[in-house]
């Protein structure tokens, strides 16, 4: 599940914890966008929903994609709170290899969530 966002300035991971604590959160510039982060949890249970009990192993893993943004030259995405955070080439290799599902499989999953989350 890809939730792309056009947003300017540097995506970074920061933990802004304390000596004895971790807080780790998106930043993107000087914006805290942990938010969006947050908000993937509520989209990633409206996909498992949408897949039905007859589908309940089916993993769904939530990626936020930033378009536009800056990354530091030796970049690499990185996962918070579960979310995998990337920008649009490296989130097309993620995505793009090849899965254990069969192409009937996943032809009845695209379906389900096309007929489903139309509606929603």
């Amino acid at each position: 599940m890809i939730d792309a966002k056009r947003y300017s300035g540097q995506v970074a991971k920061k933990d802004v914890g304390g000596w004895f604590t971790a807080d780790e959160r998106l930043y993107v510039g000087r914006r805290d966008c942990t938010k969006l982060v947050v908000a993937m949890a509520k989209q990633v249970e409206v996909v498992r929903q949408a897949l039905g009990d007859d589908l309940p192993g089916v993993p769904v893993h939530p990626l936020l994609c930033f378009v536009g943004a800056e990354w530091g030259w030796f970049a690499k995405p990185f996962v918070l709170q579960g979310v995998t955070v990337a920008w649009p080439s490296a989130a097309a290799g993620l995505v793009s290899s090849s899965g254990p599902y069969l192409p009937d499989a996943v032809e009845l999953m695209a379906l389900r969530l096309g007929n489903t989350l139309v509606q929603a």
